[in-house]
């Protein structure tokens, strides 16, 4: 990195952006395999079942959908429970992706 880039001697890089940074001889790769992992506990799915795909074809989502609304805490917004559903399979798609490196 420092080859490419004006750096100052504060270290080898790890973090940047909320991105997690790997150098070896290969090069850099950059991930955000911690990310993912806090956002499984904060949803309470860490031990759930990795999934292949992130959402079915199938799912539709509206904005006036009706149904119950779910803990406002957890978001900035006050999301229904179809649309948690839905995110918590992105999440556990994102679990199945945590060793993947750009």
């Amino acid at each position: 990195m420092g080859s490419e880039f004006e750096m100052s001697m504060m270290g080898e890089l790890n973090f940047f952006l909320g991105l997690q940074i790997k150098q070896n001889s290969n090069g850099n790769m950059i991930h955000q395999k911690k990310y993912v992992k806090e956002l499984l506990k904060r949803f309470k799915i860490e031990d759930s079942k990795e999934i292949d795909t992130h959402i079915t074809t199938t799912t539709k989502l509206d904005i006036d959908e009706p149904g119950s609304s779910v803990d406002q805490k957890l978001f900035q917004a006050s999301p229904k429970e179809s649309h948690l559903t839905v995110v918590k399979g992105i999440l556990r798609y994102l679990k199945g992706t945590t060793d993947f490196y750009l």
